[in-house]
């Protein structure tokens, strides 16, 4: 009894280690290593009890495995309850072949309720919330301008609109047909008029986690906020903010603060909170003494009043460089 009542007196004073949480198996594809930032790009598949398929940044707890990992390795990690972005004892499990497949990618079935389109099953059902009935979809990796969001292609390639280089998305993919665009078929086949269907995709939550100032991103706890970290020249740090479509968001009612911080995450300095841009109505930023490349940056974020802050960490190799 007395073992069971100091492990609790020490579970309440904060020194439980992680492996006391909630552990879940993760599996995904690396998509890109971010060696300078210290970041993984992975499309992750389902972890039930902890988060949908989807494409994501995410930190390592060992940053020397970077070296180890390539686009198109297929991994192993363990990640834990209450913590979203980082991957703990990463390994690789096998290569995954990149060559193109002419089959179609297999059915899944999506939560349509509002808060809840996360949700990711493999077979029909209900939403846990809601009780609606879950939709099928066919999830599929394709290319996107990265700041016109309405351009949508199979293949990499140039954004028509500004020229910069197609950035990959995961989006739903269905048919339709030029002369009837109401048609939204999971197959292909023959539109009224005799041509075949077309083609087409909706973007979808969670499917585009690409930076869009050069920074690194991130997923907030709640699985809908979404933030990016900037620094630049001189001395300041930026954070924007997006929803679930990385739609950028108001940043009024945020609270943050930001401190510099060594190799190993520890405190150098007090923090400094971060005011709003008189630029961008969707930045907090601040001027952090002597911040400059190399740099680690601890984020403290209250995105609702009352709520815990939630951490990130962030790792600037150089100043971040507007795509």
């Amino acid at each position: 009894m007395r073992v069971l009542l100091l492990l609790l007196a020490l579970c309440l004073a904060s020194l439980c280690p992680a492996a006391a949480q909630t552990a879940h198996t993760f599996t995904g594809i690396v998509e890109r290593v971010d060696a300078g930032a210290r970041t993984l790009s992975v499309k992750g598949d389902e972890v039930k009890g902890w988060m949908a398929a989807m494409t994501m940044n995410y930190r390592v707890d060992k940053p020397e495995v970077l070296a180890k990992l390539k686009a198109g390795d297929r991994i192993t990690a363990t990640v834990y309850d209450g913590d979203v972005t980082t991957l703990h004892d990463v390994r690789v499990a096998a290569a995954v072949s990149t060559a193109s497949s002419a089959d179609l990618p297999s059915i899944s079935y999506a939560c349509p309720s509002p808060g809840e389109e996360s949700v990711v099953e493999d077979e029909p059902g209900r939403c846990p919330k809601s009780g609606a009935a879950l939709v099928p979809v066919r999830l599929a990796i394709a290319y996107s301008c990265l700041k016109v969001t309405l351009v949508i292609r199979d293949a990499p390639g140039i954004c028509p609109i500004d020229r910069t280089e197609l950035v990959p998305i995961t989006a739903s993919l269905y048919f339709t047909c030029k002369s009837d665009p109401k048609v939204h078929a999971l197959n292909p086949g023959t539109c009224a008029d005799g041509m075949p269907r077309e083609k087409a995709y909706d973007r979808i939550p969670h499917g585009d986690h690409n930076p869009r100032h050069g920074g690194s991103f991130f997923m907030a706890t709640d699985q809908w906020h979404h933030i990016e970290g900037t620094l630049a020249a001189p001395n300041i740090f930026r954070v924007y903010f997006y929803d679930d479509l990385s739609r950028p968001l108001a940043a009024s009612g945020f609270a943050a603060r930001a401190m510099k911080t060594d190799a190993a995450g520890r405190p150098i300095g007090s923090a400094v909170p971060l005011a709003a841009s008189r630029a961008n109505r969707s930045v907090l930023e601040a001027r952090l003494p002597n911040a400059v490349p190399p740099l680690n940056v601890e984020l403290l974020v209250t995105l609702k009043p009352g709520e815990k802050e939630q951490v990130f960490d962030f790792t600037f190799a150089e100043y971040s460089k507007e795509p």
